[in-house]
């Protein structure tokens, strides 16, 4: 009975055995530790200035609920929603010539990124198998970006004059939908226990809302303002990328399961605005590139 058991909780997670009953229903709880290293690095190398080409890899938790019904013995529908807050640093030191009078300065930055994401999946799956099933489903990646800075320069030829002082404060507000399409593999590895692992692609698109604004003060300690900025602008985003889910299963009681797994996301993306074409004098940025990986609980109990 207890393997029984065991088979029909592993059909709901990786939809591969036909024990899972129609009607069975799973409720639970996910938790991710998530590393991301953001587009935002490669959108610094068109704009060297912001020194977001310097990001580190940012770290945070993301926690959830996640739902399994079974609507025939070989169709399940799934959807579990996350949400948290990664943080990085960045910093950048760089020597340039201003264009107004030639005269080279040093320039240093410091910087804090944070992003807010929720993530929505949703799936339905079928069992061809088994050991395979297929699944397509719908992703959901509203997130909000906030990168604040502090930075300083001076001329190369006199460093113990500092001139100015530059603060910074970028908010994007991000949402990105589309579908997925996928294959799913399970292997026993025991009566209680099995590996599993899904793939899926991804076509998502969305925009970009972006607000940049700084402020200039004309000596350190902050005096007087020298100038300001405010822009306001849209991006349009277009991504195609993988999602991997290896996992391992086990049976901790008669109806509660345990999933100890690794998710991956990339995502290679084009961003189009008005705004890049006035500035660099091309609307499009492509090969931007955004990644999320990292390890996984989840803990599953079948009604």
């Amino acid at each position: 009975m207890k393997k029984y058991l065991f088979s029909s909780l592993i059909a709901f997670i990786v939809a591969a055995q036909p024990l899972f009953a129609a009607g069975d229903i799973l409720i639970g709880v996910k938790a991710w530790y998530a590393s991301w290293d953001p587009l935002y690095v490669d959108v610094g190398d068109d704009f060297p200035e912001t020194g977001w080409q310097n990001i580190e890899t940012g770290r945070g938790m993301l926690y959830g609920p996640s739902l399994g019904i079974g609507l025939t013995d070989n169709i399940n529908f799934s959807v579990s929603y996350l949400f948290g807050t990664l943080r990085a640093q960045y910093q950048k030191d760089y020597t340039d010539i201003a264009a107004e009078n030639k005269t080279e300065y040093d320039y240093y930055k410091i910087g804090t990124a944070e992003v807010s994401r929720q993530d929505l999946d949703m799936a339905l799956s079928y069992n061809t198998s088994p050991t395979f099933k297929v699944f397509a489903g719908f992703k959901y990646q509203p997130a909000e970006f906030k990168l604040k800075s502090a930075g300083t320069d001076w001329q190369t030829a006199d460093p113990s004059g500092t001139d100015v002082l530059r603060l910074e404060r970028h908010k994007f507000k991000q949402k990105i939908y589309g579908p997925a399409i996928g294959i799913g593999f399970t292997y026993p590895l025991a009566d209680i226990v099995a590996f599993t692992a899904n793939i899926a692609l991804l076509y998502l698109q969305g925009d970009s809302k972006m607000t940049l604004e700084g402020v200039t003060y004309d000596d350190i300690p902050a005096s007087t303002i020298e100038n300001s900025y405010e822009d306001k602008f849209t991006i349009d985003i277009t991504g195609m990328g993988i999602n991997v889910e290896p996992s391992l299963v086990a049976l901790l009681k008669e109806k509660v399961v345990l999933v100890l797994g690794f998710r991956y996301q990339y995502l290679k993306i084009t961003a189009e605005s008005n705004y890049f074409d006035s500035t660099l004098g091309d609307k499009e940025i492509d090969d931007l590139n955004d990644h999320y990986y990292g390890f996984y609980v989840s803990v599953l109990y079948k009604l």
